[in-house]
């Protein structure tokens, strides 16, 4: 009985821990939307994509959080990540066209975070990556895909 007690406690301790601390916190590099001049030009300068990531910092979701964190990792040396808030009613406002469009597309889910890789003009889209559950395959998804755009970068430079 103690033992089963003991597990339980442990248990709700591990989901409330989960809950209470599900947010996140955005890193210094990342571009907040209001932001977007600035990072278009860096982006540019440096000739690499910029990577949209919408999601909520204030999430109480552990997985969303964690897949957050997965891609402000994944592309920090590799891109301009421009975090753009899920929360509110008006989280579309500010964000360019092409990124609007690809945020309510049915194919991105209705699970944050959802990661958006445009050129570093915002002309066209890359890929869009929706949530992805699995940790495994996400962290794999997300290098495959910046692989792939590296790749193509470099191809059209020579």
């Amino acid at each position: 009985m103690i033992k089963y007690n003991f597990s339980l406690i442990l248990g709700l301790i591990f989901l409330l821990n989960t809950v209470v601390f599900a947010s996140f916190t955005i890193p210094d590099y990342v571009y907040r939307i209001d932001e977007l001049r600035t990072a278009i030009r860096k982006a540019k300068y440096k000739n690499i994509p910029i990577v949209f990531l919408f999601s909520d910092k204030n999430t109480t979701c552990g997985l969303a959080a964690s897949a957050s964190r997965d891609v402000f990792e994944e592309y920090k040396n590799s891109a301009i990540i421009i975090y753009c808030s899920s929360e509110g009613d008006n989280y579309l406002d500010g964000l360019p066209k092409i990124i609007s469009q690809e945020i309510e597309s049915p194919y991105t889910g209705k699970y944050i975070p959802k990661t958006i890789i445009t050129d570093s003009r915002v002309r066209f889209v890359y890929e869009t990556i929706p949530y992805i559950r699995d940790r495994n395959q996400r962290k794999s998804t997300l290098h495959e895909v910046i692989t792939v755009i590296q790749h193509s970068i470099d191809f059209l430079k020579h």
